[in-house]
């Protein structure tokens, strides 16, 4: 009986053993480092999954986000020429709108025998010129007639009209469709007829 007690003694201990081996959370041997596979002969080895490398404008958190200028659009910058050659063609507009108005004044004040208007509109008629009222009547010239303002061509503050009028020339009688080449010049703001330096 004595002898069968270190069998029975053993045969616990091993069934024991694989009792706390099956139990659950338990392994059995420790877990071996994963092996490279490898492939079969002639197959080609499975890549690695790859990671691409980070770019440029991949930031980390702390680095500092560099500061781009947006540059100024070019349409811009067209946008400001058009804009700028629009407002002087406005006002080159503006300045032979005026001075069609001016220059129909006076033909019609010329034509009208209207010495006094005639006289007024003049250059030389301002403060300090050398046209004074008692010159006035010789302002008028010949007769005139179906006067028309044409052509308008301005530079600067200078400005040179072709007048087309009926003009009544002695025992010639009247001489149809003459044309003139009228010099005006813009002073304070207002255009005056440039009176002629043989006055």
């Amino acid at each position: 009986m004595f002898n069968r007690l270190p069998w029975i003694h053993r045969s616990l201990s091993v069934a024991m053993l694989g009792v706390l081996l099956s139990a659950p959370g338990v392994r059995a041997e420790e877990p071996q480092a994963a092996k490279p596979a490898t492939a079969a002969p002639g197959t080609s080895a499975p890549s690695a999954p790859t990671v691409a490398a980070p770019t440029g404008s991949e930031t980390k958190p702390s680095d500092p986000q560099p500061q781009a200028t947006p540059a100024a659009p070019e349409t811009n910058a067209t946008t400001s020429s058009s804009s700028q050659a629009t407002g002087q063609a406005v006002e080159e507009n503006e300045k032979q709108k005026a001075l069609r108005q001016r220059a129909e004044s006076y033909w019609a004040a010329r034509q009208a025998r209207d010495v006094k208007t005639v006289f007024e509109m003049e250059s030389e008629a301002r403060p300090g010129g050398r046209l004074k009222l008692e010159h006035a009547m010789s302002l008028q010239g010949l007769p005139l007639r179906k006067t028309k303002v044409g052509e308008i061509k301005i530079e600067g503050d200078r400005a040179i009209i072709d007048v087309k009028a009926d003009v009544l020339v002695g025992t010639l009688g009247w001489m149809p469709q003459t044309t003139t080449l009228d010099r005006w010049i813009l002073l304070d703001g207002q255009w005056y007829h440039e009176t002629a330096k043989d006055f």
